[in-house]
Protein backbone atom coordinates (compact mmCIF):
# COMPACT_ATOMS: atom_id res chain seq x y z
CA UNK A 1 0.00 0.00 0.00
CA UNK A 2 1.14 3.50 -1.23
CA UNK A 3 0.33 7.05 -1.56
CA UNK A 4 1.91 10.25 -2.80
CA UNK A 5 1.50 13.65 -1.37
CA UNK A 6 -0.79 14.38 -4.64
CA UNK A 7 -3.60 11.96 -3.58
CA UNK A 8 -3.17 12.13 0.40
CA UNK A 9 -6.86 13.68 0.38
CA UNK A 10 -8.30 10.56 -1.35
CA UNK A 11 -7.07 8.00 1.05
CA UNK A 12 -10.13 7.02 2.42
CA UNK A 13 -11.19 5.97 -1.29
CA UNK A 14 -7.87 3.59 -1.55
CA UNK A 15 -8.51 2.28 1.19
CA UNK A 16 -12.26 1.03 0.68
CA UNK A 17 -10.76 0.15 -2.72
CA UNK A 18 -8.58 -2.25 -1.44
CA UNK A 19 -10.55 -3.81 0.70
CA UNK A 20 -11.74 -6.21 -1.88
CA UNK A 21 -8.15 -6.53 -2.81
CA UNK A 22 -5.80 -6.63 0.00
CA UNK A 23 -7.63 -7.32 3.09
CA UNK A 24 -7.37 -3.23 4.37
CA UNK A 25 -10.35 -2.29 6.16
CA UNK A 26 -11.04 0.51 8.50
CA UNK A 27 -10.64 -0.18 12.30
CA UNK A 28 -13.90 1.52 13.99
CA UNK A 29 -12.18 3.73 16.39
CA UNK A 30 -9.06 5.88 17.52
CA UNK A 31 -6.37 4.01 19.40
CA UNK A 32 -7.79 6.19 22.30
CA UNK A 33 -6.27 7.90 25.01
CA UNK A 34 -7.18 8.17 28.98
CA UNK A 35 -7.19 11.83 28.71
CA UNK A 36 -9.96 12.41 26.18
CA UNK A 37 -13.68 10.94 26.10
CA UNK A 38 -15.18 10.83 22.47
CA UNK A 39 -18.53 11.57 22.45
CA UNK A 40 -21.56 11.73 19.64
CA UNK A 41 -20.86 14.17 16.99
CA UNK A 42 -23.24 15.04 14.06
CA UNK A 43 -22.32 13.98 10.02
CA UNK A 44 -23.43 17.28 8.90
CA UNK A 45 -21.29 19.93 8.12
CA UNK A 46 -22.37 21.65 11.38
CA UNK A 47 -21.68 18.73 13.29
CA UNK A 48 -18.02 18.63 11.31
CA UNK A 49 -17.40 22.07 12.58
CA UNK A 50 -18.61 21.66 15.74
CA UNK A 51 -15.95 18.54 16.22
CA UNK A 52 -13.21 20.84 14.95
CA UNK A 53 -14.19 23.28 17.75
CA UNK A 54 -13.89 20.67 19.85
CA UNK A 55 -10.85 19.19 18.97
CA UNK A 56 -9.01 22.96 18.90
CA UNK A 57 -9.97 23.34 22.55
CA UNK A 58 -8.55 19.58 23.57
CA UNK A 59 -5.92 20.23 21.69
CA UNK A 60 -4.90 23.95 23.35
CA UNK A 61 -4.93 22.50 26.87
CA UNK A 62 -4.26 18.74 25.77
CA UNK A 63 -1.66 18.73 23.44
CA UNK A 64 -1.26 16.18 21.12
CA UNK A 65 -3.40 13.32 22.89
CA UNK A 66 -6.72 14.48 21.38
CA UNK A 67 -5.06 14.00 18.12
CA UNK A 68 -3.52 10.57 18.82
CA UNK A 69 -7.39 9.65 20.03
CA UNK A 70 -8.84 10.82 16.82
CA UNK A 71 -6.10 8.80 14.74
CA UNK A 72 -8.30 6.52 12.26
CA UNK A 73 -7.17 3.08 12.10
CA UNK A 74 -6.52 0.61 8.98
CA UNK A 75 -6.15 -3.38 9.46
CA UNK A 76 -4.04 -4.53 6.55
CA UNK A 77 -3.01 -8.15 5.63
CA UNK A 78 1.31 -7.47 4.46
CA UNK A 79 1.81 -8.45 1.02
CA UNK A 80 5.46 -9.71 0.01
CA UNK A 81 6.75 -6.38 -1.82
CA UNK A 82 5.54 -4.59 1.51
CA UNK A 83 8.74 -6.62 2.96
CA UNK A 84 11.01 -4.92 0.67
CA UNK A 85 11.18 -1.61 2.79
CA UNK A 86 10.60 -0.04 -0.59
CA UNK A 87 9.27 4.02 0.34
CA UNK A 88 5.46 4.28 0.33
CA UNK A 89 4.91 0.67 1.29
CA UNK A 90 3.29 -0.60 4.70
CA UNK A 91 5.07 -1.16 7.50
CA UNK A 92 5.44 -5.15 7.66
CA UNK A 93 7.83 -7.29 8.55
CA UNK A 94 6.81 -10.53 7.12
CA UNK A 95 4.08 -11.55 4.19
CA UNK A 96 0.93 -12.49 6.05
CA UNK A 97 1.12 -10.30 8.84
CA UNK A 98 -1.70 -8.51 10.14
CA UNK A 99 -0.79 -4.96 11.43
CA UNK A 100 -3.09 -2.39 12.30
CA UNK A 101 -1.93 0.86 11.39
CA UNK A 102 -2.59 4.87 10.64
CA UNK A 103 -1.45 6.28 6.79
CA UNK A 104 0.57 8.66 7.00
CA UNK A 105 2.70 10.74 4.57
CA UNK A 106 5.05 13.85 4.55
CA UNK A 107 4.49 17.18 2.29
CA UNK A 108 6.40 16.49 -1.25
CA UNK A 109 6.89 12.88 0.02
CA UNK A 110 5.93 9.56 -0.26
CA UNK A 111 3.35 8.16 2.69
CA UNK A 112 2.03 4.92 3.66
CA UNK A 113 0.61 2.88 6.21
CA UNK A 114 2.53 3.26 9.67
CA UNK A 115 2.33 0.87 12.63
CA UNK A 116 -0.37 2.68 14.94
CA UNK A 117 2.16 2.10 17.82
CA UNK A 118 5.12 3.86 16.14
CA UNK A 119 2.77 6.99 14.81
CA UNK A 120 1.74 7.12 18.49
CA UNK A 121 5.54 7.48 19.57
CA UNK A 122 6.22 9.84 17.18
CA UNK A 123 3.58 12.20 17.97
CA UNK A 124 4.27 11.96 21.44
CA UNK A 125 7.71 13.02 20.81
CA UNK A 126 7.07 15.61 18.99
CA UNK A 127 4.88 16.98 21.59
CA UNK A 128 8.06 16.83 24.55
CA UNK A 129 9.20 19.93 21.81
CA UNK A 130 6.04 22.57 21.60
CA UNK A 131 6.34 25.43 23.06
CA UNK A 132 2.57 27.15 23.26
CA UNK A 133 4.01 30.48 24.76
CA UNK A 134 5.92 31.31 21.66
CA UNK A 135 4.32 33.49 19.26
CA UNK A 136 4.96 34.55 15.36
CA UNK A 137 3.33 35.55 12.54
CA UNK A 138 0.73 33.38 12.59
CA UNK A 139 -0.25 34.07 16.02
CA UNK A 140 0.03 32.24 19.42
CA UNK A 141 2.55 29.03 19.73
CA UNK A 142 -0.57 26.71 21.13
CA UNK A 143 -1.65 23.58 19.23
CA UNK A 144 -4.53 24.40 17.62
CA UNK A 145 -6.76 23.83 14.47
CA UNK A 146 -5.86 26.55 12.37
CA UNK A 147 -7.84 26.10 9.15
CA UNK A 148 -9.92 23.46 7.55
CA UNK A 149 -11.83 22.59 4.26
CA UNK A 150 -15.02 22.08 4.53
CA UNK A 151 -15.99 20.36 1.24
CA UNK A 152 -13.00 18.42 1.33
CA UNK A 153 -13.58 17.89 4.97
CA UNK A 154 -9.93 18.41 6.25
CA UNK A 155 -8.53 19.88 9.00
CA UNK A 156 -4.86 22.18 9.16
CA UNK A 157 -3.18 21.44 12.51
CA UNK A 158 -0.78 24.14 13.84
CA UNK A 159 1.93 24.75 16.29
CA UNK A 160 5.34 25.72 17.59
CA UNK A 161 7.84 23.77 18.32
CA UNK A 162 11.48 24.00 19.32
CA UNK A 163 13.77 23.34 15.97
CA UNK A 164 13.47 19.44 14.68
CA UNK A 165 16.67 17.85 14.40
CA UNK A 166 15.84 16.90 10.73
CA UNK A 167 14.86 20.02 9.66
CA UNK A 168 17.94 21.43 10.81
CA UNK A 169 16.70 24.72 11.91
CA UNK A 170 17.61 26.42 15.25
CA UNK A 171 15.70 27.82 17.88
CA UNK A 172 11.62 27.56 17.51
CA UNK A 173 9.78 26.60 13.88
CA UNK A 174 6.05 26.28 13.05
CA UNK A 175 4.99 22.76 12.51
CA UNK A 176 1.95 21.97 10.77
CA UNK A 177 0.01 18.80 10.26
CA UNK A 178 -3.07 17.95 7.87
CA UNK A 179 -5.40 15.52 8.48
CA UNK A 180 -8.18 14.96 6.11
CA UNK A 181 -11.38 13.35 8.27
CA UNK A 182 -13.63 11.08 7.97
CA UNK A 183 -17.06 10.46 10.03
CA UNK A 184 -16.68 6.77 11.50
CA UNK A 185 -19.88 5.61 14.14
CA UNK A 186 -20.46 8.88 15.45
CA UNK A 187 -17.26 10.35 15.32
CA UNK A 188 -14.56 12.10 13.24
CA UNK A 189 -11.61 10.39 13.14
CA UNK A 190 -8.33 11.53 11.46
CA UNK A 191 -8.66 9.23 8.07
CA UNK A 192 -4.89 9.95 7.44
CA UNK A 193 -2.02 12.82 8.61
CA UNK A 194 0.71 14.35 7.06
CA UNK A 195 2.94 16.36 8.55
CA UNK A 196 4.44 19.51 7.20
CA UNK A 197 7.55 20.37 8.89
CA UNK A 198 9.05 22.38 6.42
CA UNK A 199 7.32 25.56 4.79
CA UNK A 200 4.71 24.88 6.87
CA UNK A 201 3.35 28.32 5.85
CA UNK A 202 2.42 26.56 2.45
CA UNK A 203 -1.07 25.55 4.80
CA UNK A 204 -1.09 28.60 6.97
CA UNK A 205 -1.07 31.29 4.35
CA UNK A 206 -2.28 28.74 1.35
CA UNK A 207 0.09 28.69 -1.61
CA UNK A 208 -1.34 28.03 -4.96
CA UNK A 209 -0.15 24.20 -4.72
CA UNK A 210 -2.03 23.84 -1.04
CA UNK A 211 -5.27 25.53 -2.68
CA UNK A 212 -5.70 23.25 -5.03
CA UNK A 213 -5.65 19.77 -2.47
CA UNK A 214 -7.64 22.53 -0.05
CA UNK A 215 -10.06 24.82 -2.45
CA UNK A 216 -12.31 25.58 0.02
CA UNK A 217 -9.56 26.33 2.51
CA UNK A 218 -10.97 28.98 5.20
CA UNK A 219 -9.31 29.86 9.11
CA UNK A 220 -11.40 28.61 11.86
CA UNK A 221 -12.90 30.85 14.12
Amino acid sequence: MQFSWRTWCAVAVVCIAAVATVGCSGGDDGPGTATVSPTAEGMDATGFLAALKTLDAQLKTDGMEPEISRLKEVRYTCLPEDVTGKPGGADCDAAGEQIQGVLTSAWHAEGGLVKTETVVSALRGYATGFQPESTDTFGTGAFRVYAFDGIRHTAVLTVISRCLPETQCSGSQRLAFVAPLQFVNGRWLIASLMTVFVDADDFLAPSAEARALLPAWERLE
